[in-house]
Order: C-alpha cells, then sequence, then structure tokens
C-alpha cells in the first residue's frame, strides 16, 4: 500500500512538472513573439499543422499546441498585439453568453486596431433541414465522423445540438454576426469559404464570418 501511494505522488510530481515546463515554455514564445515584427496570426482551438505555411500559432490547452492556453480563461496577451485570429469549429463548444462572449471579448481586446477576427461554425439550419425536409446530405459525412448510425431523423439535430454534451450553442446566419457586434467588433459580414484558412471537409455545413477592431 505505501508502494502504491509513493507511485501516485511521484506520477502527481512529474505530471505537475509537465505542466510548469509547458506554461514556461508557451510564456517565453509569447515574448518571442511579441518582440518580433512578424504578423501575429492566431488559430484558437485546434492544433494542425497547416502543410502550405508556418505562420499561423495554434493556440489550445491540448498537447500539440504551438500555445498551451486554456481558452476559458483570459487569453496571456497584451491589449492592442495581435494581427489576426481565426478559429473553425470552436465558439459551439461555449455555452452562451457567457464564457463565450468572455472569449470573443478577448479577442477583441488582443486584437490590434485594424486587426481581423475570421471564423468558421457548423450551421444549425443545415441539421434543422435535415429533420424538417427529410434531407439526408449529411448522412455518410456524420456517421463517419460520429460513428453513430443515425435511424431516425432527429438523430441529426440532436447530435448537431449536444454532440454528446460537447456542444454547447447552435448558429445560423442571422445569430452570428449579432454575436461578434455585441464583442464589439466592426464591419461584420457573413463571408466565403476561404481556401488559404479553412478547411474544405467542412466547407458543406459551415457559416464563415469575419469582423474587425477599429
Amino acid at each position: 500500500m505505501i508502494e502504491n501511494l509513493v507511485k501516485k505522488i511521484k506520477c502527481k510530481i512529474v505530471v505537475s512538472k509537465r505542466n510548469l515546463v509547458s506554461n514556461i515554455k508557451t510564456y517565453f514564445l509569447i515574448k518571442k513573439l511579441l518582440k518580433g515584427t512578424n504578423e501575429i496570426k492566431l488559430e484558437l482551438g485546434d492544433i494542425r499543422k497547416r502543410e502550405a505555411t508556418n505562420d499561423w500559432i495554434t493556440v489550445d490547452i491540448k498537447t500539440g499546441s504551438d500555445l498551451r492556453v486554456d481558452l476559458s480563461r483570459p487569453l496571456p496577451f497584451p491589449d492592442n498585439s495581435v494581427d489576426m485570429i481565426y478559429s473553425s469549429h470552436l465558439l459551439e463548444h461555449f455555452s452562451y453568453p457567457n464564457p463565450m462572449m468572455d472569449l470573443l471579448n478577448e479577442c477583441h481586446r488582443i486584437l490590434k486596431p485594424g486587426g481581423v477576427f475570421s471564423s468558421a461554425v457548423p450551421n444549425a439550419r443545415n441539421y434543422a433541414e435535415i429533420y424538417l425536409n427529410q434531407k439526408k446530405d449529411l448522412d455518410n459525412f456524420l456517421q463517419h465522423l460520429s460513428g453513430i448510425n443515425f435511424d431516425l431523423n432527429i438523430d441529426y439535430l440532436n447530435y448537431m445540438s449536444y454532440m454528446r454534451g460537447e456542444h454547447k450553442h447552435l448558429f445560423d446566419e442571422e445569430n452570428l454576426p449579432i454575436i461578434l457586434e455585441k464583442s464589439g467588433f466592426n464591419d461584420v459580414k457573413l463571408r466565403k469559404f476561404d481556401p488559404t484558412v479553412d478547411r474544405e471537409e467542412r466547407a458543406f455545413e459551415s457559416i464563415y464570418i469575419q469582423g474587425i477592431k477599429i
């Protein structure tokens, strides 16, 4: 019993050290970014490595992110320090109004004047149409994505709305611009799919938007 307890304590110490090292690395990388002359472009909630360019810095709590940051807490950047922020299928994982508005307010705070916030979210209207109009357009994609066999149309709506507790808010073309405007962004508008940043495999189910900090 004593040996097991010692092992558990050692394990906790190791985990704590790893987290500390991760936080220190994040801290010094942010300092380096702020001292540099290149644009600071943050991609929130994703750990993918882009093949075409390496000028985006991935930000998430997950291992593998360039910056290990808890997005539910204040972003570790000073005011007016970031050139561009992008997120893909992230905002729906935050409850509205908080903590979603907290995150958007933080994005607005750290962007420079003229900085752009750009985002993609799933379009809830697509799934509502599956339920109401008996459409099956997303059938193959959703079953592959979720590992679930959808027997009834209501299953699509349930998956989109809750995704096993991961989804917290639904978006359509009407409420998404309003939410960004409430966060202080100007010239908010829906945009088209942008192959330089957006994922092609999610284009058919996404709404795209951008806003500018004045």
